[in-house]
């Protein structure tokens, strides 16, 4: 679980996005358009997830669903927002196969209030060193901006020093040394639960 750990690919910038959900890229990133994501994109966006485990060196890791996807993404309750990348140069409109995603959710903060996460920017292997990362990146910062976000935030692998350097120098992002991310997966939460679970119930009595 990661954001934009493939922005180190050499990428060049893009035009920044535009106010209807889209946006074009020009100079160095010609032909590379930005939009909203879309329930027919769930399939995609999950290809996508998984082309970013085996990269994070963990293939095995991902157990989302197209199902899960849909309902978390365009349900009743949605509790994600997603972005979609396009180059302008694939086969024909209808045919068209997004090559880069970033999904976000509204994260709050107790200092700063509502807050974009950027839960996971990638972008696929062959679609690399044309400006997508970036074009994506300066549309979720333009989002945030837009809807006066105080702090975007992501986090990035300990070892992709590249994209680690990209985000400080290009992006102009910094990193939270004093802060080290903690978590329970399910094996943890289940374990807790299996130990404590009856202190719960009497604590709540």
């Amino acid at each position: 679980m990661s954001s934009a750990d493939t922005l180190s690919n050499g990428l060049t910038t893009a035009a920044p996005s535009s106010d209807n959900g889209s946006s074009s890229g020009s100079g160095g990133a010609v032909g590379i358009r930005i939009r909203d994501a879309k329930p027919d994109d769930a399939q995609r966006i999950l290809e996508l997830i998984q082309e970013l485990a085996v990269y994070e060196k963990a293939p095995d890791a991902v157990t989302n669903t197209k199902e899960q996807l849909l309902r978390d993404g365009w349900g009743s309750h949605p509790r994600f927002f997603a972005f979609m990348a396009e180059l302008d140069d694939d086969v024909s409109e209808k045919k068209k196969k997004p090559v880069g995603f970033a999904l976000c959710f509204w994260a709050y903060s107790t200092w700063k209030g509502s807050c974009v996460y950027l839960e996971d920017l990638y972008v696929s292997e062959s679609a690399r060193g044309r400006g997508v990362g970036m074009a994506l990146m300066k549309h979720v910062v333009s989002f945030a901006s837009r809807h006066h976000s105080p702090r975007v935030m992501w986090v990035a692998l300990d070892w992709n020093l590249n994209a680690r350097r990209f985000y400080r120098e290009k992006i102009g992002a910094k990193e939270t040394a004093d802060w080290i991310p903690i978590r329970m997966e399910s094996e943890e939460i289940a374990a807790f639960m299996k130990r404590y679970d009856g202190k719960i119930e009497n604590d709540q009595q």
